[in-house]
């Protein structure tokens, strides 16, 4: 469903779908930032809940921007109804030997 959604498009690359990766209960899913992309993922997420009749906790879960802009980024947590758990100011250390 997600990969279908044409709204909801792969971060550097428009023509493919977003990335979606799942190990047992975890799912991660990788998507250019937008509000179009937001509220249909929001739309397919609590489908689903719906019909499976799991409830997706989504203060639970963490929206983790990469270089997107303040103005999408607030759009896109009010959404999806979670909140931006990684700060801005953070930074990724990566150590090379």
């Amino acid at each position: 469903m997600v990969t279908n959604c044409t709204a909801i498009s792969h971060p550097t690359e428009d023509a493919l779908p977003c990335a979606v990766l799942q190990y047992a209960d975890d799912t991660l899913i990788v998507f250019r930032a937008n509000q179009a992309a937001a509220t249909c993922l929001w739309e397919i997420l609590d489908n689903f809940s719906s019909i499976i009749g799991l409830h997706i906790n989504f203060s639970k879960s963490t929206l983790v921007p990469i270089h997107v802009d303040d103005q999408v980024l607030n759009s896109c947590v009010n959404i999806l109804g979670t909140e931006e758990k990684v700060s801005r100011s953070s930074t990724w250390d990566f150590h090379y030997q």
